[in-house]
């Protein structure tokens, strides 16, 4: 993401309940609060290009996927 220090996490750990997950690590923010973008590369892809390259998942800076 062109100016912003944010950065995608690809949950690559097999054993892990959100293994293939698409996380955006938020330097500031706490680990636990950092949002799911998606729940696969896939997934994470589709949403950003249905929102035309706009970060979605700070809409309402809630956690969007982690819940599910």
């Amino acid at each position: 993401f062109l100016g912003d220090s944010d950065r995608l996490l690809l949950r690559c750990d097999p054993g892990s309940r959100d293994y293939g997950s698409v996380i955006v690590e938020v330097p500031f923010d706490r680990r636990e609060i950092w949002p799911v973008a998606g729940h696969s590369l896939e997934d994470f892809l589709t949403r950003y290009l249905d929102a035309l390259g706009e970060k979605f998942w700070t809409r309402g800076r809630r956690r969007p996927l982690r819940s599910e």
